[in-house]
């Protein structure tokens, strides 16, 4: 029954983790995407 618990535990703390992780990729996607287009003068980011 302990051990269940724990395997449980473990089971959500990697699934938040693997959440977490997934997101600070799609962030750092975002700003190199940003970037590029900022740095190729992109007409969208012309002021």
């Amino acid at each position: 029954m302990i051990l269940n618990a724990i395997a449980e535990k473990l089971k959500r703390q990697s699934k938040d983790d693997f959440k977490g992780r997934h997101f600070e990729a799609w962030l750092i996607v975002q700003a190199v995407t940003w970037y590029l287009r900022k740095r190729q003068g992109d007409p969208i980011w012309r002021g």
